[in-house]
């Protein structure tokens, strides 16, 4: 489902921008077409052109830094590309706000609990302060799309009988412990996560494979 480019000579095209027919197109360093995804604060369609409708909205007056705009990059290179654009087109919007640290900060049995996303369902907003916690708010979007997140779902259900295993491989503080978005965006970073999908799959297989069946 990906896209790749091959010179004349036989030479795949890797890392960073490319100049193809007088248009600038990006590659990930294993060669990946950047498209139906972000790229820093701007969107790139299912053909890897900049979209500058759907591009991130910035809110307040702080500087966006090169390393906020990695961090973007980073979080949203392990979401499916088929749910970023599904974000897109069902009219989502990303909000960065660029002069808060966090959204909330509730007190935990972990301490201070500082939350730097928070998915607005009724406005179709997904508000960060932080790229590096995109990848539990597209994983909390995701359920919320799937429906997950309604009364007597089976497959929820399902994966919050290994909230103890969960727990054993990322902090949920207890706030959050009876949040189905938290919980699930903790399911899909997690999953999405090289380093630690193993773990999950060992700790969890029935979550696991509810989630590769969801979300890959």
């Amino acid at each position: 489902g990906n896209w790749y480019y091959f010179t004349t000579l036989g030479n795949l095209v890797e890392g960073g921008y490319r100049n193809i027919d007088n248009t600038n197109y990006f590659f990930y360093n294993t060669g990946e077409l950047a498209a139906g995804t972000y790229l820093g604060l701007h969107y790139l369609d299912e053909n890897g052109l900049h979209d500058e409708e759907h591009d991130v909205r910035l809110i307040g007056h702080g500087e966006v830094t090169i390393y906020d705009r990695d961090m973007i990059s980073d979080s949203l290179y392990y979401v499916p590309s088929r749910w970023v654009q599904k974000f897109v087109k069902d009219g989502w919007e990303l909000m960065f706000y660029t002069s808060r640290t966090y959204l909330e900060a509730p007190d935990t049995d972990l301490g201070v609990y500082y939350m730097k996303y928070k998915l607005d369902t009724t406005y179709k907003k997904l508000k960060f302060t932080d790229g590096e916690e995109l990848v539990r708010g597209f994983g909390e979007y995701i359920g919320y799309a799937l429906g997950l997140y309604d009364e007597n779902n089976v497959q929820m259900n399902t994966m919050w009988q290994d909230a103890a295993m969960i727990g054993d491989l990322a902090e949920i503080p207890d706030y959050y412990d009876s949040d189905p978005g938290f919980y699930f965006g903790i399911l899909c970073e997690l999953f999405w996560d090289p380093e630690t999908t193993g773990d999950l799959e060992e700790a969890a297989p029935e979550t696991y494979a509810i989630l590769k069946e969801l979300i890959q």
